[in-house]
């Protein structure tokens, strides 16, 4: 379970880069995992019986 977010990303420097504090990248796409997926995964570390 995946999401894709589109937008604008808004970057504030404290000092001026280029000469500017805010920074705006247009028409970004994040994609990652769901908020709610459908199931959990769990990783647990077990000893092997040999």
């Amino acid at each position: 379970m995946r999401q894709k977010v589109r937008g604008t990303y808004e970057m504030h420097f404290g000092d001026r880069y280029y000469g500017h504090y805010y920074w705006y990248v247009h028409n970004v796409v994040v994609d990652g995992p769901d908020s709610n997926p459908a199931w959990d995964a769990k990783v647990q570390e077990t000893s092997t019986d040999c």
